[in-house]
């Protein structure tokens, strides 16, 4: 039995009916009806956004790249390496060869993109870019340490965070010496 079944059954018990022919729900009853309600509706709020999520990724020329079949293309990857004398665990949203630009298919960059599934801010986009880089760039930097550990590259690597709701990409070039 799930626990919104479990939780109907326990209403279902409590209930009795009064003088006048109403049914009767006992407060701590009620509460519980309430949070069944409130756990669907988050649901229902959680599934919607990942819907539109979905639907900005398929209907962005950006997002359909990203997710395009690319040489040596993974996503969700688990990578492990040896930085600063640590074993590092680290995780990936997509990793792929492209070309040398944004939509461009090849084989001369890796790209890392991470992606990022916030509402747009309020405010300027741009400011709101380059604090989200400032704030992420350090992890993308650890998958590109990582990635040449494990694949003994010496080819350009570009970062990237992808925004579906903004139809946005923030792409940079990763220095080398990040090995």
């Amino acid at each position: 039995m799930s626990r919104s079944d479990s939780v109907i059954a326990s209403i279902s018990r409590s209930l009795c009916i009064d003088e006048l022919g109403y049914v009767v729900m006992p407060d701590a009853a009620a509460e519980l009806l309430f949070q069944v309600i409130a756990g669907r509706t988050e649901q229902a709020a959680v599934a919607d956004a990942a819907l539109e999520v979905v639907l900005a990724t398929s209907n962005d020329p950006t997002g359909q790249w990203v997710l395009d079949p690319h040489i040596e293309g993974e996503s969700e990857v688990p990578w492990t390496g040896l930085l600063g004398g640590e074993i590092r665990n680290v995780q990936a949203d997509r990793v792929f060869l492209g070309g040398n630009e944004q939509l461009e298919q090849g084989d001369s960059v890796w790209w890392i993109v991470d992606y990022k599934t916030a509402q747009p801010p309020a405010g300027d986009l741009d400011t709101a870019l380059a604090a989200s880089r400032t704030v992420h760039a350090p992890q993308l930097e650890t998958y590109a340490k990582v990635l040449r550990q494990l694949r003994g590259i010496d080819i350009p690597i570009r970062a990237g965070l992808y925004y579906p709701t903004w139809a946005r990409f923030d792409f940079w070039e990763l220095p080398s010496f990040l090995s």
